[in-house]
């Protein structure tokens, strides 16, 4: 059962054999009704949602103005310690509007999270969608550009064997055309290129920090399960420098042959 003035999971007592169950530490009648509380991990979250009124007030104005922002400040540690995925069961206990409404809240934040990851999942389709379709552009833009550019050289070619004045300008204008439409897109590939080579490269920088920081965790994880001079050795293993680890594998191999020579 748990005790809102140890605040912690005690077994229940009763002083007799009709009486109420007690608090073997502090001899306090358990209450039966707020059995949800144990969800909160030990730690009694509810009592800080009061008004600051409902609290003594201070003699002086500092203490009340001290009181005030502890008040709050326990108050933002409790919000932020409940489960936003908990749902509180009364058992005997009547609904208050102060329980309706955090089970709404409760229920409106977990609800949320689908909607977060829809609009996420929503938004990489469209960021692929338009990266789809400027690729298409980029690709009709070449291909213009460079069967523009063929065009030309061919009709410069042509006019120059037949000694054609107006099918010249038009074979210079078409290639110098071509010759524009080719710059701009290659110079849009260039920078499509080299923003995805950020984007990529910003993403492996992610990656890796994640895997020294799993590879931490797997090491602190493994430290807990060693014995000390297992644990020194391994840690000693990853900080200490290759001629610094030879140095000491030779002095064991020194001890070990002292002793087998013994």
């Amino acid at each position: 059962m748990w005790c809102r003035q140890c605040q912690q999971d005690v077994p229940a007592v009763a002083r007799s054999s009709q009486g109420p169950l007690v608090c073997p530490c502090c001899r306090r009648e358990l209450n039966l009704g707020n059995l949800a509380d144990v969800a909160d991990t030990g730690i009694s979250l509810d009592c800080y949602e009061q008004e600051p009124h409902e609290y003594e007030p201070s003699a002086r104005p500092i203490d009340s103005i001290s009181q005030g922002e502890s008040y709050e400040k326990l108050r933002r540690i409790g919000r932020q310690l409940r489960s936003p995925y908990r749902t509180e069961i009364s058992i005997s206990s009547p609904p208050t509007a102060s329980g309706s409404w955090r089970s709404l809240s409760m229920s409106n934040d977990a609800s949320d999270a689908p909607q977060l990851r829809q609009v996420a999942k929503q938004a990489q389709q469209d960021e692929l969608s338009n990266s789809t379709q400027t690729s298409w552009l980029l690709c009709c833009l070449l291909a213009i550009g460079t069967v523009g550019f063929a065009a030309g050289v061919l009709v410069l070619a042509g006019s120059a064997a037949f000694d054609l004045a107006q099918v010249w300008q038009w074979g210079m204008t078409t290639t110098i055309a071509a010759e524009g439409l080719l710059i701009v897109a290659l110079t849009w590939m260039a920078t499509r290129l080299w923003y995805n080579s950020r984007r990529l490269n910003h993403q492996l920088r992610g990656v890796d920090e994640q895997l020294v920081e799993i590879h931490e965790m797997a090491g602190s994880l493994s430290a807990g399960q060693l014995s000390a001079s297992q644990n020194y050795y391994h840690h000693f293993s990853q900080v200490a420098n290759p001629h610094m680890l030879v140095a000491n594998l030779r002095g064991q191999v020194d001890q070990l042959a002292e002793r087998i020579g013994g």
